[in-house]
């Protein structure tokens, strides 16, 4: 009797794919693998939007729409526990210094082992953390903006990789007069700008590169309420006066994150007041408190 064997190739790569072929997803893989192989093929790509199911492969947003990333493999239920448990372990690792010793290793674990049975009691988890490892070199992603929820199909990731760099108001495509506008608002003693649009249409990064520039140029205190943090701003600047070097920049940025700074957002906005600050900004406005807060921090000059 003859024995045949066959080894099944996969898929060849799409023409979207990068030049080397990546390494496919395999069965008992780390969460910090996976989110490797997955964001080293998203750099070369460049794009910033994914989505992860279980049973499905990896999809990511371009101009054409979805596209599916099939020369990765198919990411399993057992895959995307992994994906989850290393996403929140990066957020509580990165959090205030946790993680330093024995004793802080023990509470990061505990710190972990609550978030994961909070997402299995609330549903849903929106959080923002640092970058994953993305290979032996110490190379790392941007900062992630992560969203996981249960549906039919069980649990999916969906992810932003944020752009570590904040870009100047003048590239932000904002013509001069707006761009004049905006600068000068912000440093008003008083006042409310709001900053509204459609998911995608850049919100969240005309808001920050607003605060940068207040605070490269400004003796300030910009207190941030956020749910989670996007950019997060350095403590230093570019010297302008000697090319290459950094020196302290005039302002100082208090950046809080819900449900990692503060119980709630509720709570970030009755404290915010307390913190003398120049400049408020509030990732969002929720209900009918939210802005009535709002409203009396503008007119008491924050």
């Amino acid at each position: 009797m003859s024995v045949y064997s066959a080894t099944i190739e996969p898929p060849p790569l799409p023409g979207y794919a990068p030049a080397a072929a990546p390494v496919r997803f395999m069965q008992g893989m780390r969460g910090t693998d996976l989110l490797g192989i997955i964001f080293r093929v998203c750099r070369e790509l460049r794009v910033s939007d994914i989505q992860m199911r279980a049973d499905r492969p990896v999809y990511i947003h371009t101009n054409k729409g979805m596209e599916k990333l099939d020369f990765l493999g198919i990411l399993s239920a057992a895959h995307m526990d992994e994906i989850l448990k290393e996403l929140i372990t990066n957020r509580e690792s990165g959090s205030h210094g946790f993680g330093q010793d024995q004793g802080m290793e023990m509470r990061v674990e505990e710190k972990i082992r609550l978030a994961i049975k909070s997402f299995s009691e609330t549903r849903v988890a929106d959080f923002s953390c640092d970058g994953i490892p993305m290979g032996n070199d110490g190379e790392r992603s941007g900062r992630l903006r992560i969203q996981a929820h249960l549906s039919s199909s069980g649990l999916g990731v969906t992810c932003r990789i944020l752009n570590d760099f904040i870009p100047e108001l003048e590239s932000l495509g904002i013509d001069p007069d707006t761009t004049d506008t905006l600068r000068h608002g912000v440093l008003k003693r008083a006042g409310l700008c709001l900053v509204t649009g459609p998911t995608g249409s850049g919100k969240s990064t005309t808001l920050a590169s607003l605060i940068d520039w207040a605070r490269r140029h400004h003796p300030k205190h910009i207190v941030t309420v956020e749910d989670p943090i996007e950019y997060q701003y350095p403590d230093d600047m570019d010297d302008p006066d000697y090319p290459g070097h950094r020196i302290p920049s005039p302002s100082i940025v208090t950046q809080q994150e819900v449900g990692r700074d503060l119980h709630s957002y509720r709570q970030g906005l009755k404290d915010v007041l307390r913190k003398a600050p120049h400049i408020i900004l509030l990732g969002e406005i929720r209900d009918r408190e939210a802005m009535e807060t709002c409203m009396e921090a503008a007119q008491t000059g924050h």
